[in-house]
């Protein structure tokens, strides 16, 4: 069986615990109400809030791009955005 598991803020940051949690730059916070991690770099210590997070990172292409690229003169951006 195949399962398609959806993404959310919450699965991110487990992912984020789970593989990072031995790394000495990286520090979890354990709040549920607010899901946050830091991060130790050039910057000094940052703190990333999580709420939200994959739907500002995620990379759509906007309606009125994807309309001329499904009118392309160029076959094989056609092909690509209409899917055939």
């Amino acid at each position: 069986h195949i399962f398609i598991l959806q993404a959310t803020d919450a699965t991110f940051v487990r992912k984020l615990n789970d593989n990072l949690s031995t790394c000495s730059c990286f520090k979890s916070h354990k709040s549920v109400m607010k899901p946050s991690f830091t991060i130790n770099h050039y910057a000094g210590e940052v703190t990333y809030d999580v709420k939200n997070w994959l739907e500002k990172n995620r990379d759509t292409i906007p309606p009125t791009l994807m309309s001329i690229l499904k009118l392309s003169s160029n076959d094989l951006l056609r092909m690509i955005f209409k899917g055939e």
